[in-house]
């Protein structure tokens, strides 16, 4: 299997708020908050599963037809980090 195709099905199988439930049970909530921030900072956000069923997502877990999901800017980043924690 290739790093592409693996990363594609980790993240599909992973990177949306079950899989951050799932760490959590896991890990305990240190390791469900790390598994969110690890998401944010590869997703731009946190899809819910369904978006991954409704195809509202790409296979690596972007937003189809949004263009750069993530952050250039730390700052901006970093807010975007904070405000997801405090939702949590």
């Amino acid at each position: 299997m290739t790093c592409s195709r693996s990363s594609a099905l980790h993240r599909f199988a992973r990177h949306h708020w079950r899989g951050v439930e799932e760490a959590g049970q896991k890990f305990g909530p240190l390791g469900r908050t790390t598994a969110a921030i690890h998401i944010l900072k590869d997703c731009g956000f946190v899809p819910k599963d369904r978006d991954w069923k409704e195809q509202k997502v790409d296979s690596l877990g972007m937003l189809v037809g949004a263009g750069f999901n993530g952050y250039w800017d730390p700052w901006q980043y970093d807010a975007a980090a904070k405000s997801l924690l405090e939702k949590m």
